[in-house]
């Protein structure tokens, strides 16, 4: 199904789920209109079910959303239904495969029923609601799967995309950034990175689609409270770092998108629009009522190299910020490991050659060992095959080697998946001393990587 087909469909599924209750809150259920109103409705949820697992919505302020798109038009038609889901404190519905018809009665009566709580212990095993602040629990259940996990988390991550993309977006017409805003993405991102790095890390791996400046921006500022963090930081100066890292890119958001993402060589004087992006952006940042001084000192400096021979030319200037220096190394490193439109990603142990290369040159040499000794060439979370033909995740890094981490194999070298996974040390070696694995490659995720990612997580978070 095409992404617009599905755009128009779960944007018409809403409008008739706020039209059934509408039905639902006038007439009693065994009234025909509300039969009727139920058969149609389920017969919407069966058509898109064929063409995916979970079908999900939300709110971000007084705005409905879905994946990656937002309802604008749609907020006036179902005001009366958004009501209704906010004085139930609920932020987001999910509605997974195997949906019944009785479910659906069910969820739309406890909507009504003010004083009963709508949640899976009502019979509602294919749909569940909550709060976004409320996936923090789901994440820590033990008896939660793995697959579960990860789609709440993905969840968590695109609906803190949302409220950055609309922010970012916002300012450029208002001159007004929210940084509270910006600092509250900034702790969630805090907290997942603190007890849910694995999962984490294991959604970054997986977020390289070519929608690219906002999700870059959410990478660099993930990544960059990763770095901060290593360090010793508090968690205040940590978060500081984080929304600097958000706001790093916004120039680039004020230049057309159009010249951003060309995929054809750019001219010289293109290139020297794209670099503007360094000014403008500090610009912007000046110009907010809510200045934050680190944000505007990184936005103009993480192009400026180690050795100050990067751009904008600067006279007096004798070193980079430190959070400079941080955003700069995660600013490259996603740019490279990323989809863009002019290339596919990059092989992480060549993103690791490159980099290496420029060090004390573009980074601080220091802060990107570092890096690489906590993050390890393929990072937790990445897909890789191993000489073995096993197909795992990296599990862990292993400082003392860091092409040497801990995998989980999923797995056979027959890509069978295996009834349980396994986890291995790749410093293991056997009785004559060699190493008994080594990861061969990494497997991209929108590649050959992806039957095998969409096995595990559910083809929802791929993005």
């Amino acid at each position: 199904m095409k992404s617009e087909d599905l755009y128009f469909q779960v944007k018409n599924l809403i409008k008739e789920l706020s039209f059934t209750f509408q039905s639902f809150s006038l007439y009693e259920e065994r009234h025909p209109k509300v039969k009727k109103a139920i058969e149609e409705l389920f017969h919407k949820f069966e058509e898109i079910f064929k063409a995916r697992e979970e079908i999900s919505f939300g709110i971000v302020g007084e705005e409905l959303f879905s994946g990656k798109e937002i309802f604008f038009d749609l907020t006036l038609q179902v005001k009366d239904f958004i009501k209704v889901l906010k004085e139930r404190k609920i932020d987001y519905v999910r509605f997974k495969k195997g949906l019944a018809q009785d479910e659906l009665k069910t969820f739309l009566r406890l909507l009504k029923e003010k004083e009963r709580e709508v949640s899976a212990d009502n019979n509602l095993a294919h749909i569940r609601v909550g709060r976004f602040g409320e996936e923090k629990e789901i994440l820590e259940k033990e008896a939660v799967s793995f697959e579960e996990k990860i789609a709440s988390l993905n969840f968590l991550y695109e609906s803190i995309l949302r409220n950055i993309t609309t922010t970012l977006t916002q300012s450029l017409r208002r001159v007004d950034i929210d940084t509270s805003l910006l600092g509250g993405a900034a702790n969630k991102l805090f907290t997942l990175l603190v007890h849910h790095k694995y999962l984490l890390f294991t959604l970054l791996s997986l977020k390289r689609r070519q929608d690219y400046t906002f999700i870059h921006s959410l990478n660099v500022a993930t990544l960059s409270m990763f770095q901060a963090r290593i360090l010793g930081l508090s968690q205040d100066k940590v978060v500081k770092i984080g929304v600097a890292g958000l706001l790093h890119d916004i120039g680039k958001i004020a230049i057309r998108k159009k010249l951003i993402e060309k995929s054809e060589e750019i001219s010289m004087e293109e290139f020297e629009k794209i670099k503007s992006h360094t000014i403008l952006g500090s610009k912007i940042i000046l110009s907010s009522p809510h200045f934050d001084e680190l944000s505007f000192i990184v936005s103009f400096q993480h192009h400026l190299r180690f050795d100050l021979k990067g751009y904008p030319k600067v006279r007096f200037l004798k070193k980079q910020n430190l959070a400079s220096k941080i955003v700069c190394i995660s600013d490259v490193y996603d740019a490279l490991r990323s989809r863009r439109a002019y290339r596919e990603p990059m092989p992480l142990e060549r993103v690791y050659e490159i980099m290496q290369k420029e060090k004390a040159r573009l980074f601080d040499p220091y802060l990107l060992e570092l890096f690489y000794k906590n993050l390890g060439v393929w990072p937790v979370g990445t897909l890789v095959r191993l000489d073995t033909q096993e197909v795992g995740l990296v599990r862990e890094s292993n400082p003392q080697d860091i092409f040497r981490p801990k995998v989980e194999i999923f797995y056979s070298p027959e890509g069978e998946k295996l009834k349980e996974s396994i986890i291995v040390d790749l410093l293991q070696r056997d009785g004559e001393g060699n190493f008994k694995r080594r990861i061969l490659r990494e497997l991209n995720p929108l590649g050959e990587g992806q039957r095998f990612i969409s096995e595990l997580f559910g083809k929802a978070v791929l993005g």
